[in-house]
Parts: C-alpha cells; sequence; structure tokens
C-alpha cells in the first residue's frame, strides 16, 4: 500500500477522546471510585467482627469494581488503537490536525455530557430515580397539593427524556 493511501485515512480520534474522557473520569473521581470497591468491608466493621456481606455491600462491591474494569478497558483498547495508527504512517504530514466531523453544537452537546459524567461519576446511577426522590421530598410539607409530587415527577423524567434524545441526535449527527 501507498502512503498516499495512509494519508487518506482519518485518524482514530475517537480514541484520543476516549483517553482523555476516562482519564479526567480517574482524576476527578478517583478516590470515590477506588474506595468504592473497599466500602463493603469499612460498612462492616472490618476489624470489629467477620465479614458478613448483605446484598447492598456486595452491590457497592461490584460496581466499583465494574466502574475501574470499563475504565481501564477503554483506555487500552483507545491506547491501542492510537499505537495501531502511529505504526501504520508515523511520518504523516498533518500529525496534529484534526478535522472537525459533524456540526459544532453537537461537539458542545457531546463535550457538556461528557464533563457533568465526569463531574457526577458514580452517582449517575441515581439519575433515573432522582425524580422519584424530589417528588418524595416535595410531598413532606402537610399544605402541599395532591398534583405537585405528580408534576414535579412528570417534568423531571421529560428533562431525562430530552436531555438523553439530544444526547442521542448529537451522536447521530456527528456519525452522517
Amino acid at each position: 500500500m501507498s502512503d498516499e493511501h495512509f494519508e487518506e485515512q482519518k485518524r482514530p480520534l475517537w480514541a484520543y477522546i476516549t483517553v482523555a474522557i476516562t482519564t479526567l473520569f480517574l482524576l476527578a473521581q478517583g478516590p470515590k471510585v477506588f474506595l468504592l470497591p473497599f466500602f463493603p468491608f469499612m460498612m462492616s466493621g472490618f476489624f470489629n467482627r467477620p465479614f458478613n456481606p448483605s446484598v447492598i455491600q456486595i452491590f457497592f462491591l461490584l460496581v466499583g469494581l465494574t466502574i475501574l474494569a470499563v475504565a481501564v478497558w477503554l483506555i487500552v483498547k483507545a491506547i491501542r488503537a492510537i499505537i495501531k495508527d502511529q505504526k501504520r504512517n508515523p511520518f504523516r504530514k498533518n500529525k496534529g490536525e484534526f478535522k472537525r466531523k459533524g456540526p459544532l453544537w453537537a461537539w458542545i452537546v457531546i463535550a457538556i455530557f461528557g464533563l457533568g459524567i465526569i463531574w457526577i461519576g458514580p452517582g449517575i446511577l441515581m439519575l433515573p430515580i432522582l425524580p422519584l426522590i424530589m417528588a418524595g421530598f416535595s410531598a413532606d410539607s402537610p399544605n402541599t397539593p395532591e398534583y405537585v409530587p405528580l408534576m414535579v415527577m412528570g417534568i423531571g423524567y421529560a428533562l431525562l427524556i430530552g436531555c438523553i434524545v439530544l444526547f442521542i441526535s448529537a451522536i447521530r449527527a456527528i456519525k452522517k
């Protein structure tokens, strides 16, 4: 194959973005994510009594280990793609240049969602039940009308669905 063929191929932009976002996630949420698998041992009084795990403790253990495993797997896969690209054509003329693919609004939406996920960290697991919790808190007052919790749940789930649709449409716009 000629060098012109490799010049025309696209660089693995997804690999660079994956490495950057996953590394930022591990740096921002590192202490929480790395301590999450050890919560079952800390909650059971590790030094006071034998380890007798409950369902919640096993859930914490599995979630923490899964987050770590997926993050490491993503970084390894992306670095392999970057190394493979560099080995294919190490003398590429436009090494640092990336051509933007897709509309700018889509990249902004994806960047905002990516930074939000990095900021929230493992708390993203609580996002689907957040409107239910908010509806429960809104019903605490004795003077609250009956329609308020339903309205809070409706607005909360509408916002979640709207954000998901916006994110998926941004990904589709970039893929075109």
